[in-house]
């Protein structure tokens, strides 16, 4: 068994190039079996790539633009105001009223 503490044994600059080695070799530590190393590479290999977008949507579109990028496969991940007004209402209390919303959405690529 090739531990942690018995690589710490052989001195910490023998620990870290082997460390480094098994990284940049197998894609993993040195400790872990060749077979794990394979399986890990091949995950790797086959790691899906993304598409982003980003898109600005006035608040009156909002739902039918939402709705229309998950039904072509959009993923929608962030929904921010991007342009928004404050005013006081008659009640004398801040109001505030967003115009437009900035959409992130990514879906694996094509």
């Amino acid at each position: 068994m090739n531990s942690i503490f018995q690589r710490l044994k052989r001195g910490p600059v023998a620990t870290v190039l082997g460390l480094a080695a098994g990284y940049i070799l197998a894609g993993m530590p040195h400790s872990l079996s060749p077979t794990k190393g394979i399986a890990y590479a091949q995950l790797t290999a086959d790691a899906t790539n993304w598409e982003y977008k980003t898109t600005s949507i006035d608040s009156a579109s909002l739902q039918t633009t939402l709705t229309a990028l998950g039904a072509d496969g959009w993923d929608v991940f962030s929904v921010t105001t991007s342009d928004a007004s404050v005013e006081t209402g008659p009640d004398g209390k801040a109001h505030m009223t967003t115009q437009r919303f900035e959409v992130i959405a990514k879906r694996k690529q094509r």
